[in-house]
């Protein structure tokens, strides 16, 4: 009998063993990795087809430039002419999913290329950064996927200049086209403003290996003096607002002005107030910096995976740019104290970061630690420590989202996943 159950338990360790080695391999894991994000898709494109027209992110993608210039109406202008040929709420839907598949490929594809299986693994599962976007319905189809993809080739393109050693390509192409990347993120959604300070480091990066810093400083100081005054003047008014619904009651009749469109023509002092009431709940603030330190952890293997203070002193050569360097990182978090959408300017900021990082290491490349090589090797050596990764992954990953807005006194952290089914049969 007790040979029966040593051969039993040989048998079932060697199909562990060879079935979990399995889900490790690239190809299977982003293949997996990829049908749950399109269920996951689907799930959204469902619901937001059977919420047209009012819903609040409708009413986000509907400001257009129909009652004179207004900020975040780039999108919108662009789906009013669109919406001639092919109806919105079939292009939308099918631009935002394409979009976030393509988000996806290229952000695998450039952190696969720099950092290790484990860590890539890490930063996929997070649910705050790349699967952000679907794991709160409400956060699908919004903006940020579109400045996300920005940022990253303005971050790519600097990168790219930094890397050419030998040809020297065009600075003054290089900053054409930072500029032209930044104002059609700007164009899209005004918050773009307080993303530039990292790229723009990487820019700066460019003008100090050309001995161009007062330049740098100067095209810096009037892009944010001129994206300021855009910002404050382009915030529209009640005539604009009626307009911009004019314009979509035309196509669909039963359009009530609802969603994110509803907001033109409010001054920031509002939304501060707003956002004031949020900082007083404890629920709401607790489960901010929950989220925030949720979100951390992957960072934080990271760079303790890959310690990034020498490619950073090496690609930040100038003074003035290593002392810009926090403050630049600190810039996007203080958000929140404007906005209310606590969970979305977490996911961008972080998102960020990783852009930012990528784009550093792919200039000065900074091996891994000895630990992160010999947890590797566990993992493909052993059965237990492979387990027990896949555990941190059912964990991390599957257990917990947070969602990119809450009502005051509600947690922007959500049970998901496993933990909420257990709970709910409990």
């Amino acid at each position: 009998m007790w040979q029966n159950l040593y051969m039993s338990y040989k048998m079932l360790y060697k199909f562990l063993y060879k079935t979990t080695g399995i889900l490790f391999e690239k190809k299977v894991l982003f293949s997996l990795y990829l049908l749950l994000a399109s269920i996951r898709i689907y799930q959204c494109c469902f619901r937001f087809f059977f919420k047209f027209p009012n819903d609040y992110n409708w009413g986000e993608l509907f400001i257009n430039y129909q009652g004179g210039f207004v900020r975040r109406g780039l999108t919108g202008e662009f789906l009013y002419y669109i919406n001639t040929y092919i109806p919105v709420r079939i292009f939308a839907l099918i631009f935002f999913s394409i979009a976030f598949f393509y988000f996806l490929y290229i952000c695998y594809k450039k952190i696969s290329a720099i950092f290790d299986e484990i860590t890539t693994i890490f930063l996929f599962i997070t649910p705050t950064l790349f699967v952000f976007h679907i794991r709160d319905p409400e956060a699908f189809m919004r903006k940020d996927l579109l400045i996300e993809l920005v940022l990253l080739f303005m971050m790519e393109r600097c990168a790219a200049f930094l890397r050419d050693r030998s040809t020297r390509r065009s600075l003054t192409t290089l900053t054409a086209l930072f500029f032209c990347l930044y104002a059609v993120a700007f164009l899209i959604h005004e918050m773009t403003l307080f993303y530039l300070p990292l790229p723009a480091l990487l820019l700066g990066a460019a003008y100090a290996r050309e001995g161009k810093m007062p330049a740098w400083l100067a095209l810096m100081a009037a892009l944010v003096v001129l994206s300021i005054l855009t910002a404050f003047l382009s915030s529209g008014s009640a005539a604009a607002r009626e307009a911009i619904c004019a314009s979509w009651q035309q196509y669909y009749p039963t359009f009530t002005c609802q969603g994110g469109v509803k907001y033109i023509g409010k001054d920031l002092a509002a939304n501060t107030a707003k956002t004031l009431k949020h900082h007083q709940d404890l629920v709401t603030m607790f489960s901010f910096f929950g989220g925030f330190l949720l979100s951390l952890i992957p960072m934080a293997f990271m760079c303790a995976a890959y310690p990034p203070r020498n490619s950073l002193r090496s690609v930040l050569s100038h003074p003035l740019l290593r002392f810009l360097f926090w403050p630049a990182v600190c810039v996007p978090l203080t958000l929140p104290l404007f906005l209310t959408d606590f969970g979305r300017h977490i996911s961008v900021a972080f998102l960020e970061y990783i852009f930012f990082l990528c784009a550093v290491f792919s200039v000065c490349p900074q091996p891994a630690a000895p630990w992160l090589h010999r947890l590797s090797d566990g993992i493909r050596d052993s059965l237990k420590i492979r387990l027990s990764a896949i555990l941190w992954i059912l964990l991390y990953g599957l257990c917990w989202r947070m969602m990119h807005f809450e009502y005051i006194g509600n947690s922007y952290v959500h049970m998901d996943g496993p933990l909420k089914l257990l709970f709910m049969l409990l």
